[in-house]
């Protein structure tokens, strides 16, 4: 996801190589008849940009849920928050 997010950000003219995009990912595990059940994953996610930038950021988070591939299953419409630093 976070490459996914990155490459549609480079694609805008925002940078976000070097450290300068950043997740935190938690999950909620359980178990399930003796099997270890992914339940849902937080993503957080921390970008340095301008200001300016602010915006497009907002338009790429918006086009998140489109963006993900099949395999990663039911996404919210907000699948991950911006925090921009």
């Amino acid at each position: 996801m976070l490459g996914t997010v990155g490459g549609a950000l480079e694609a805008r003219q925002i940078d976000a190589s070097r450290g300068r995009l950043t997740a935190d990912v938690t999950g909620e595990v359980e178990t399930e008849e003796g099997v270890l059940v992914i339940r849902r994953i937080h993503v957080a996610m921390r970008l340095k940009a301008p200001e300016q930038a602010k915006e497009t950021v907002e338009r790429v988070h918006a086009n998140l849920p489109d963006a993900l591939p099949p395999s990663t299953g039911h996404c919210t419409s907000n699948p991950a928050h911006f925090l921009l630093v």
